[in-house]
C-alpha cells in the first residue's frame, strides 16, 4: 500500500471507531479511542484526551464540539477518593474502569486544561460565541479545578485533592502507565508534568482572549499574567540547560530526567516565541538520539524499572504515531524540514502493515512491529496531520 493510499482511508478507519452515546443528558456522535477487528476487547470507551487532541488534528469542528459537550455533561461536582473526582475535573475516560483498588474515572489530571483548549480552538474555527457563553459556567468551573491544584505557578497532581492516597493510574497525564525511572512505575506524590504545564498556559491563553471578548466573566490581565508566570515556571523547572532538553515530569524524588518525546510534543501546545531558538537548536539536537527508520521513538534507550521489582532492565522501545504528529506540526512551524521529513517516515512504515492504523509500534532489533489494537483513534489523527503537511 502506498502512503496516499493509507491517506485515502483514513475516513472508512473513522468510521470503524463511531460510538454514539446516548444518556439521559445526550445523544452525541464520538469515537472510541481503539478497535480490534477479531473481536478481542479495545478501548471501546471514550477517552476525553485522546478525543480532543485527535479533534484538533483532525481538525473536525463537529466531532470536537460533541466532545466538549460530552466533557461538560460528564464534568465533576464532588470529591470522590475513589474514582479521582473533583469539581470540575474532566473525565479520563468514561466509563471508569476499576483498577488496582480503584476507578480510572477521574484518573488524570490533563483533560482538564484540553477541555478549556478545546474551546478556544472551536471558537477560532467557528466563531460560535453562543456555544463558549452557554458554557461558560462550565469552563469556569475546570478553571478553578485548575487553580486548586496551582502550586508556586505550576500545576500538581496529587491524590490528596480527592481525599485519596493513589490513584487508579501510575501517572495523571497521557502516560497513565507510570515512569520507568520510578520503582514499581509509581510516583510520589505530588507530581508535576511538563506537557500538562504546557496546556495550561494555553488554556490560560485562551481564558484570557474569552474575557477579553466579553465571552466570559474573569480578569484578561490577571489570567495573561498567571500565563506567563506558569511558562517561566515550567522553564525553570523542567529545562536541563546541560543536557539541552526538557524533563517531561518531576515529583517528590525529584526531576525524571530521561529524555522522552515530551520535550517536543508539549512544545507543540505552546506558542513559537516561548522558547528561544537555542533551546529549539538544542532540543532538535537531541532528537537523534530518538531518531529510527521508522520515525521517532517516545523515550531514549535507557533501562527502568518495571510494575513489580527494584532491578532496572532494558526497557522496551515504542513509537507513537501521535507524538510523531505533534513533531512534525512543530517542526513546521519552526522550519525544521529533515524533523518534519522523519515523521514521514512512520507513513510509510503504516502503509505496509495489515492494519495501517495500529495503536503503536513496538521497536526491536531495528524492526518496528505492530502492538495494540487494530484501529487507533490517535492514529488516524497522525494520518490526517501528515497528509495536511504533505
Amino acid at each position: 500500500m502506498s502512503i496516499g493510499r493509507l491517506f485515502e482511508l483514513i475516513g472508512k478507519n473513522l468510521e470503524e471507531l463511531e460510538n454514539i452515546i446516548k444518556t439521559d443528558k445526550e445523544e452525541l456522535k464520538l469515537y472510541s479511542a481503539g478497535k480490534n477487528l477479531d473481536g478481542k476487547r479495545g478501548y471501546d470507551r471514550v477517552f476525553p484526551s485522546d478525543s480532543i487532541t485527535s479533534a484538533l488534528l483532525l481538525k473536525d469542528k463537529e466531532f470536537l464540539k460533541n466532545i466538549l459537550i460530552f466533557c461538560a455533561n460528564h464534568q465533576g461536582k464532588r470529591i470522590d477518593p475513589f474514582t479521582g473526582e473533583e469539581p470540575g475535573a474532566i473525565p479520563h475516560e468514561w466509563p471508569g474502569v476499576d483498577l488496582r483498588g480503584k476507578n480510572t474515572l477521574y484518573a488524570s489530571i490533563d483533560t482538564s486544561a484540553l477541555f478549556i483548549i478545546g474551546f478556544g480552538k472551536y471558537f477560532e474555527w467557528t466563531g460560535d460565541s453562543e456555544f463558549i457563553r452557554n458554557n461558560a459556567g462550565k469552563i469556569k468551573s475546570t478553571f478553578e479545578y485548575i487553580k486548586r491544584h496551582l502550586d508556586a505557578d505550576l500545576m500538581w497532581d496529587n491524590p490528596q485533592f480527592c481525599n485519596s492516597d493513589k490513584y487508579a493510574l501510575w501517572a495523571g497525564c497521557w502516560r497513565d502507565g507510570g515512569y520507568c525511572e520510578r520503582r514499581n512505575m509509581e510516583h510520589t506524590y505530588p507530581a508535576s508534568y511538563l506537557m500538562v504545564n504546557a496546556f495550561v498556559v494555553n488554556a490560560l491563553r485562551m481564558l484570557a482572549s474569552f474575557a477579553e471578548q466579553g465571552l466570559i466573566n474573569l480578569n484578561a490581565r490577571e489570567l495573561l499574567k498567571q500565563a506567563e508566570k506558569t511558562l517561566k515556571k515550567t522553564i525553570e523547572t523542567f529545562w536541563l540547560g546541560d543536557e539541552g532538553y526538557f524533563a517531561s515530569a518531576t515529583d517528590n524524588e525529584g526531576i525524571i530526567r530521561t529524555f522522552y518525546l515530551d520535550s517536543v510534543v508539549s512544545l507543540y501546545f505552546l506558542e513559537k516565541d516561548d522558547v528561544s531558538k537555542e533551546m529549539m537548536q538544542k532540543i532538535a539536537e537531541n532528537l537523534k538520539k530518538l531518531e529510527t527508520d521508522y520515525g521517532y521513538l517516545t523515550r531514549e534507550n535507557l533501562p527502568g524499572y518495571d510494575y513489580e521489582g527494584d532491578e532496572k532492565k532494558p526497557f522496551k522501545l515504542t513509537i507513537w504515531p501521535y507524538e510523531n504528529a505533534c513533531v512534525a506540526l512543530l517542526a513546521e512551524r519552526y522550519g525544521l524540514k529533515d524533523l518534519k521529513q522523519k515523521c514521514f517516515l512512520l507513513a510509510k512504515r503504516l502503509s505496509e502493515l495489515k492494519h495501517p492504523f495500529t495503536e503503536y509500534l513496538l521497536y526491536e532489533n531495528r524492526q518496528a512491529v505492530p502492538v495494540g489494537c487494530n484501529i487507533q483513534l490517535w492514529t488516524i489523527a497522525y494520518a490526517k496531520a501528515m497528509k495536511e503537511l504533505k
